[in-house]
């Protein structure tokens, strides 16, 4: 659970046999979104599944130093100021915001960002290049998005 946490914010609901009060413990520490216990009515999945969208959609939006991240509406906001990306691009920047100051690597931003794991480095420069351009950030002083020789990619 935690290595799903590292990259993706998706709700983990535990499903298990095992329902007694130590089992349930663990899987919240480990970052479970919910618990439920076997047997359950299948109805009753479906509703938790529903209910813990509901959630995540309400907390879709957020902010990143001078960036607004609206992941419902897949909107980016640099100052208050709409910033029009594609969707991979978007999908890059959210990865690369959600690990703010971490140094990330291409195919760890690859796998993240859900692209085709056959995804050349050069894209993923490409479309890195593309998002720098279009927030104001120059690669030689960037004030949002580091590269990092030898390594990949962290935004500042």
């Amino acid at each position: 659970y935690k290595k799903i946490r590292d990259f993706c914010d998706t709700p983990v609901i535990i499903s298990s046999a095992r329902g007694d009060i130590g089992n349930k413990i663990l899987g919240f520490e480990l970052g479970a979104e919910d618990f439920l216990a076997k047997p359950y009515d299948p109805r009753e999945l479906v509703l938790r599944i529903e209910a813990a969208m509901r959630r995540q959609r309400k907390s879709s939006r957020y902010e990143v130093g001078d960036f607004t991240i609206d992941e419902a509406q897949r909107a980016l906001f640099l100052k208050d100021y709409p910033i029009d990306l594609t969707k991979t691009e978007f999908d890059i920047f959210v990865v690369l915001a959600k690990n703010r100051g971490k140094a990330l690597s291409r195919d760890q931003i690859i796998h993240a960002a859900g692209l085709d794991p056959d995804t050349r480095h050069k894209s993923v420069d490409m479309h890195i290049s593309n998002i720098r351009h279009k927030i104001g950030d120059d690669p030689k002083n960037p004030r949002y998005i580091k590269s990092l020789w030898g390594i990949g990619y962290k935004l500042l």
